[in-house]
């Protein structure tokens, strides 16, 4: 019995496996809004941590407001110290222009800034206890000190896109993104960054701002 499988890739499935695995692994925010067409949308899921967690989660957002996202939540993240992102499967189906993508993030708080304060969700200083913890630790010129151990968390979940409709395939961009977060993951990173920072600012938006999950 002969494999119905095909022999090549057809030149749509490679524009969108690319599309697919760039979004996924960006290597900047440049290379991520270029891929995504003018008038793209990014959600997130599921839809019932969604209803819990507006409007930090409820919002749509243009690719304006989800640059604003990547840039004011990356603060937060040391990205450097945690392992690189893996992409687990993708999945595309060229008929219905879109692609599920099962990847895992390794997410870890980073520490403040020297020459930082901790921000509370008011955008203000913090006098609460997780603010308290955090001025604790730091050394005498401001900084946390370099022994405090912060583990990585992996964070597993699912990307939904959603492709243009062009008949030319190298004009072909995502035209709208879901994001189903790993929620039990993103609450246990936010409650650290939390410890640590003393809060988020009001303009963050995505998994870190979780609690409870």
């Amino acid at each position: 019995m002969t494999s119905s499988r095909p022999t090549a890739r057809s030149p749509l499935y490679s524009h969108l496996l690319s599309l697919a695995q760039s979004h996924a692994t960006p290597s900047s925010f440049s290379e991520i809004l270029s891929i995504r067409s003018p008038s793209a949308i990014h959600s997130w899921g599921h839809n019932h941590l969604v209803s819990l967690y507006r409007p930090t989660l409820g919002e749509k957002m243009d690719n304006a407001t989800f640059e604003q996202h990547l840039r004011t939540t990356t603060p937060y993240l040391d990205w450097q110290g945690a392992r690189p992102s893996q992409v687990h499967s993708i999945t595309i189906d060229e008929w219905e222009r879109r692609a599920v993508v099962h990847m895992s993030y390794w997410l870890k708080a980073a520490l403040p800034r020297k020459g930082t304060t901790s921000t509370s969700t008011t955008g203000s200083s913090s006098s609460s206890d997780s603010n308290s913890k955090a001025e604790e630790s730091k050394d005498e010129d401001g900084t946390a000190p370099t022994e405090v151990k912060i583990e990585a968390v992996e964070q597993d979940l699912i990307w939904v896109l959603a492709f243009t409709d062009e008949d030319e395939i190298d004009q072909i961009k995502i035209k709208e993104s879901v994001e189903f977060i790993d929620a039990a993951a993103s609450s246990s990173v936010g409650r650290t960054i939390r410890d640590i920072h003393g809060g988020v600012g009001e303009d963050v938006r995505g998994g870190i701002t979780l609690t409870g999950c």
